[in-house]
């Protein structure tokens, strides 16, 4: 029954977004729902072509490159809408991993030389991936982006889909080490956050582990004064 409730609620907000890339995160969700594996997936492909595409389409370099899952995918729309900007690249992909995300970097990213955001790991947890496998993954990434100003969001609390919350907060220890020992990344502690506005952290998402229009208020507002966009 949750599960069929999402779908709906994902198909309500697709039609009011009226946006092409949103029925493939629709797509996204729901093989997600179903598999842990998606990145040879349909769905994945089409995804992965609209982000290519959209970034060559930029006339000039984008202002912000968000990269991740699909709660890096809700951010950067809300994003391009609260800030009035198409300059922001959306490279949230729904169901995402940290070793699916890390091979679909291009070095089209390295030449724009922005700032990236990176918002991955909540499907990892869901996954059980260890914790220094997940590491190991997230370390590379930093290696594809020494030249940039890379900055990295916690894996946010849930309250639902299967999350471990205890190993969330392990996951986010390991990854607030590694980022210490990059000078050009920087740790956004989004659970941190979150609870500054909101009472407990389940009132900032929509379904127990996607933030809510309050909850990306709150994120966009701490990265864009971070970045300065």
């Amino acid at each position: 029954m949750k599960v069929i409730l999402f779908v709906c609620f994902l198909i309500a907000a697709c039609m009011v977004m009226k946006n092409l890339s949103f029925y493939y995160f629709i797509a996204g969700e729901i093989r997600a729902l179903r598999t842990e594996n998606i990145q040879n997936t349909p769905s994945y492909s089409k995804r992965v072509n609209i982000i290519q595409t959209t970034f060559e389409e930029l006339s000039s370099s984008p202002s912000l490159i968000i990269l991740g899952d699909s709660i890096a995918f809700r951010l950067a729309e809300f994003a391009k809408i609260n800030l009035a900007t198409n300059s922001i690249l959306n490279g949230g992909i729904a169901g995402d991993t940290v070793q699916n995300l890390k091979t679909r970097i291009t070095t089209e990213y390295l030449t724009a030389k922005v700032p990236v955001l990176i918002i991955i790991g909540t499907n990892d947890v869901g996954n059980n991936l260890p914790e220094q496998s997940f590491v190991d993954e997230l370390s590379d990434i930093i290696d594809i982006f020494h030249n940039q100003n890379l900055y990295i969001v916690s894996i946010i609390n849930a309250s639902s889909w299967k999350r471990d919350n205890s190993k969330i907060d392990c996951y986010n220890e390991k990854i607030r080490e590694l980022v210490n020992k990059n000078s050009n990344v920087s740790f956004v502690d989004a659970n941190k956050l979150l609870l500054t506005d909101c009472s407990v952290i389940n009132d900032c998402l929509i379904d127990g582990i996607h933030l809510n229009n309050r909850g990306n208020e709150i994120l966009l507002t701490e990265i864009a004064y971070s970045i300065g966009i």
